[in-house]
């Protein structure tokens, strides 16, 4: 297995960026919400530790890839599909020397789209921040497979008018169908999804961009009324709201969005623990390293040395 090194802080990167990459893999089509790659046989070594923001789904035809996402470690072997929602962090990747992956890149506002008409949509993309890797099933395999077939005769057509919205179109049943994988896993684990039909397009839409702000901000502000004040919202309407939809209050999701930031600079950075203290607004060191005892189980430079 190849292994890249982990030394730097987490690196945002949009779907865009894999335009930039040079022989990544077979660049099959692109617009400024989807990007297909055919191939795609490494990683880049300048992304330590990345956080994609895009929904991020990778079919592996060949090997096999470990790698720790939000701080859990996951494999996926030949067969498995990996989806991310733009909310998790991989790092510590190891890959064999015959891995190879597919990939489509799905634009945020694509996926706000496509949470605006499905009740259920949210709950299951957050579902894969603790279960990014999926089984797929004989039937399941052959739908992907059918996919990837039209996919391919279609980018062999001679472009038309309608050329964009046609594969958009397929594009957005093949989302539908991934979310339809992720939610008989669900079913398979026992795992029912909260009951999401009597919220609004506009509670929805608010839930969306309160776990899309919590991101960007990487754990600058510690308070539900921050991000609140930030929706125009009240505090107590965007805890309603967020529970619901997410099964998790806004101080929870706040809590495990500064823990797995920790986490990430105490192992992807030589930062004291002082300046990390200082970086996340900790009032003191002291008040950092009981924060990190209680939900890391160690010291901070404990955590450190388990972990290089």
């Amino acid at each position: 297995m190849k292994q890249m090194n982990d030394t730097r802080e987490i690196i945002n990167v949009e779907h865009s960026a894999f335009l930039r990459e040079e022989e990544i893999g077979d660049l099959r089509y692109a617009n400024d919400d989807m990007i297909i790659i055919d191939n795609i046989q490494r990683l880049s070594r300048d992304w330590p530790a990345v956080r994609l923001n895009m929904l991020f789904v990778a079919y592996c035809r060949e090997g096999r890839v470990q790698m720790n996402i939000n701080g859990q470690s996951h494999m996926a072997y030949k067969g498995n599909l990996i989806i991310c929602n733009g909310m998790q962090v991989l790092s510590n990747a190891m890959f064999s020397y015959d891995f190879a992956i597919d990939v489509l890149c799905i634009s945020n506002r694509r996926v706000d789209e496509i949470i605006h008409t499905d009740n259920n949509a949210m709950d299951t993309f957050l579902y894969v921040n603790d279960n990014p890797i999926l089984q797929l099933s004989e039937e399941e395999y052959g739908v992907y497979a059918t996919y990837k077939d039209i996919f391919e005769r279609k980018l062999r057509m001679p472009r038309h008018e309608y050329f964009s919205r046609s594969f958009d179109g397929m594009l957005t049943a093949a989302i539908y169908d991934f979310l339809a994988i992720i939610q008989r896993q669900r079913r398979d684990k026992g795992q029912v999804a909260p009951d999401s039909t009597t919220t609004s397009d506009h509670a929805k839409a608010t839930v969306r961009k309160f776990l899309l702000l919590m991101v960007d901000d990487e754990s600058q502000h510690h308070s539900v009324k921050y991000f609140a004040d930030q929706l125009c919202i009240t505090p107590k309407y965007l805890a309603a709201i967020c529970k619901q939809q997410t099964g998790k209050t806004p101080s929870q999701w706040i809590r495990e969005q500064m823990i797995e930031k920790i986490r990430s600079m105490l192992v992807n950075t030589t930062l004291s623990s002082k300046e990390i203290a200082q970086r996340l607004e900790f009032p003191n060191p002291s008040f950092f390293g009981r924060f990190v005892r209680q939900h890391l189980g160690c010291t901070p430079l404990e955590f450190r040395k388990r972990n290089k």
